[in-house]
């Protein structure tokens, strides 16, 4: 992220993400929104607040839809914030596609190869105010990625593959 990361941005994490050493600091640093998924009502508040932050000084946030990511090749069901978000700002969503990190890292395995990389693309945005409702919204934006994530995914692996060969040339 940080190698495309927009002036005047900040990024809405999970509130556990809060009490990871050194994670919590850098998040701290950029301003990070915390959201409580486990409690509803701070949750709002939380999406309330950053409303009102992207309304007066046109603050751009990073959210994950997802939530966590999925270990299998598609993505979980999107939570409704983000789109929510949007549309009361009226401001587009620009859907940003990460590679799997299944390569280098796989939790279910136990698997974990330093030096791995993913691939990120940024979309073309998407206009908030065309669509009537938010689930109709957070699927179309899911489909898009979908659409893009097994191309970034086979690019990422195919270059971690011809890394890992040179190395051992």
């Amino acid at each position: 992220m940080a190698y495309f990361w927009p002036k005047n941005c900040t990024v809405m994490l999970k509130k556990s993400l809060m009490y990871i050493p050194g994670f919590n600091f850098c998040a701290l640093l950029c301003n990070a929104i915390f959201v409580d998924r486990f409690n509803r009502k701070n949750a709002i508040e939380s999406c309330d607040l950053t409303l009102k932050e992207i309304k007066e000084k046109n603050v751009k946030v990073w959210i994950f839809p997802e939530g966590t990511r999925n270990t299998d090749d598609t993505f979980l069901p999107f939570k409704k914030g983000a789109f929510h978000l949007a549309q009361q700002a009226k401001i587009p969503i620009v859907p940003v596609v990460f590679s799997s990190y299944k390569p280098f890292y796989d939790k279910k395995n136990f698997k974990f190869v330093y030096g791995g990389k993913i691939i990120a693309e940024a979309l073309p945005p998407i206009d908030s105010s065309k669509y009537a409702d938010v689930t109709s919204l957070a699927e179309v934006t899911r489909e898009k990625m979908l659409a893009v994530y097994p191309r970034l995914s086979a690019e990422a692996a195919e270059r971690m593959r011809l890394a890992t060969e040179s190395k051992t040339k």
